[in-house]
């Protein structure tokens, strides 16, 4: 039986089976990625919206992600980046949801949590402080898309509009 060892910045080594484990695998790699880039340089998320050529839109905290990720936004299309853009404005209204998975992410730095928007898993932090939120990981589209999937984005965007 074969294990995959992730070491976190703590010093935590944990073991997964890449077979039986695979999305928790998944999950820890994304968490490792995205520890690694807490001490990036911060770019305002609203500016690379109006970049973007998005409306306007009211954020209830500060969103900014690591620089890293803006190269992972590029290459999204245009309706992806629309399904992304409506459940980050969510996320400012709550940026602790019930399913953000804490503790799946207990072993790392910066007060790391998950959450699913559109098919595409987002790791950022919450930082009290300044009551901002930190995107720093933009993961792999994991999920194919199903009729409940596309039902969620569809009542997502309009509850935008």
């Amino acid at each position: 039986m074969s294990y995959i060892t992730i070491t976190t910045s703590t010093g935590h080594k944990l073991m997964v089976q890449p077979k039986r484990q695979r999305l928790l695998m998944f999950d820890l790699q994304d968490a490792a990625v995205a520890e690694s880039r807490l001490d990036e340089r911060r770019l305002n998320y609203a500016r690379y919206r109006s970049r973007r050529e998005m409306p306007a839109a009211d954020f209830a905290v500060t969103v900014t992600f690591a620089q890293s990720v803006k190269k992972d936004l590029s290459h999204l299309s245009k309706d992806e980046f629309c399904a992304i853009d409506n459940g980050v404005i969510a996320l400012s209204r709550n940026p602790c949801p019930a399913d953000s998975q804490v503790e799946r992410y207990k072993w790392f730095d910066g007060n790391l949590r998950r959450t699913i928007i559109g098919n595409f898993p987002v790791i950022y932090t919450f930082l009290k402080k300044s009551d901002s939120i930190v995107l720093l990981r933009l993961g792999v589209q994991r999920w194919p898309h199903t009729p409940r999937s596309n039902r969620k984005l569809q009542d997502q965007s309009r509850q935008r509009s």
